[in-house]
């Protein structure tokens, strides 16, 4: 993963996908067929599952609260994720009238709840920097 980020990141935060095919960026948002994305948190410098596991007993009580909080943890790919349910309607609408700002809004919302758990999330990154060295 390293190389497809162009380096090593304690944390850093993307836009996750499925696993289903979508022919268009809007069939992903929109939820069509059942689709969803999320706005993950993961690492890239720390693997091996016992690692990943010794790493998750040590933020144990940071997670919690950030389960808490509304976010979703994926042990398989050791990400933390918050779901971005983006309404069909509201994008049929921001198209037509050229302004997707109410749209797009729950992007906004799962930003803003990262940005408030900054603190939690800081101390995670500092637990995945000492695992990672």
């Amino acid at each position: 993963m390293a190389s497809l980020l162009g380096g090593e990141y304690h944390l850093y935060c993307y836009l996750e996908f499925d696993e289903l095919e979508s022919q268009t960026w809007l069939a992903h948002f929109s939820g069509v067929g059942g689709r969803k994305v999320h706005l993950s948190i993961a690492t890239n410098t720390v693997s091996g599952k016992k690692n990943l596991k010794k790493l998750a007993s040590a933020i144990e009580d940071d997670l919690q609260k950030l389960l808490d909080a509304g976010f979703y943890f994926d042990v398989e790919k050791f990400s933390l994720k918050l779901l971005i349910d983006l309404d069909r309607d509201l994008i049929a609408r921001g198209f037509a009238d050229d302004d997707l700002s109410r749209a797009v809004a729950p992007l906004g919302d799962a930003l803003d709840r990262i940005v408030s758990s900054r603190e939690i999330l800081d101390r995670i990154k500092d637990a995945v920097e000492h695992a990672a060295a």
